[in-house]
């Protein structure tokens, strides 16, 4: 049979216990060590609920919203109370006025409403956005097996990132086109010029006007000349004066 000796009734007194010079609480535990360093940073006993400190439970939610501040707002360029008699005249007029600050523009996939279209035209609309909004997506049919001819990840080339520029372009009752912008910002810097851009391209007369001035001989760094002064703001490359003549002079042997 196992028997226990009594304890001693000064075995919790200062003179037998381990921990020297250290202040308790009521409970019994050291609160502060030797150097008079906190040994616990709540008090014994109370769980974190039971502190007190700031309630974040109410805290409201804030969206986080894109910097956009280094990028202007460019909404008041399209601003306008003109009202356009056909959609093409509409979009001729957005296009245009994004060409004269360096903004290509094209219609958003997917915006087109066709309404009342052989009639007035009441509720028509479109939109038209940067070319470089949306995102990319991949046409690569799904039963395709892909064929890893190199370790380096394949770049799409895109220009797509997301740009938030939008136009929209309505029909109102009077068969009336109207642009309201959606969002003026963009999320890129802007390009220096469209020079050389696919945007940049000639018109069927300006493409007439290359092709009778090389008839008469004119070297085509002067014709680009004579079309900047007939045309201000025109962005387009020596090439494409030189593949204009090119494509006019095979039309011709094609006639002959």
């Amino acid at each position: 049979m196992v028997t226990f000796d009594h304890e001693d009734d000064n075995i919790n007194s200062p003179e037998n216990s381990d921990v020297e010079n250290e202040s308790c609480d009521g409970s019994g535990f050291p609160t502060t060590s030797e150097d008079g360093e906190e040994l616990y940073n709540s008090p014994v006993g109370l769980l974190g609920d039971e502190i007190d400190g700031p309630d974040h439970t109410n805290t409201p939610v804030v969206a986080i919203v894109p910097n956009f501040e280094k990028y202007p707002d460019t909404s008041h360029f399209y601003r306008t109370e003109q009202a356009f008699s056909t959609r093409l005249d509409a979009k001729k007029w957005c296009v245009e006025t994004g060409k004269q600050h360096n903004c290509a523009l094209v219609t958003k996939a997917g915006s087109v409403r066709k309404r009342n279209l052989w009639t007035t035209g009441r509720g028509c609309r479109f939109e038209l956005e940067c070319e470089r909004g949306g995102i990319h997506r991949s046409h690569t049919s799904k039963k395709q097996v892909p064929v890893a001819t190199s370790k380096r990840k394949r770049d799409t080339g895109s220009k797509k990132i997301g740009c938030p520029f939008r136009l929209s372009v309505l029909c109102g009752s009077d068969s009336l086109w109207r642009v309201s912008v959606q969002n003026g910002w963009h999320s890129h810097d802007p390009p220096e010029s469209l020079v050389g851009h696919s945007s940049s391209c000639l018109t069927q007369e300006q493409y007439d006007k290359v092709i009778k001035l090389r008839s008469g001989g004119m070297r085509p760094v002067d014709i680009l000349g004579v079309l900047k002064k007939e045309y201000p703001g025109i962005a387009i490359h020596i090439r494409v004066i030189y593949n204009a003549i090119s494509n006019g002079s095979q039309l011709t042997r094609r006639n002959l």
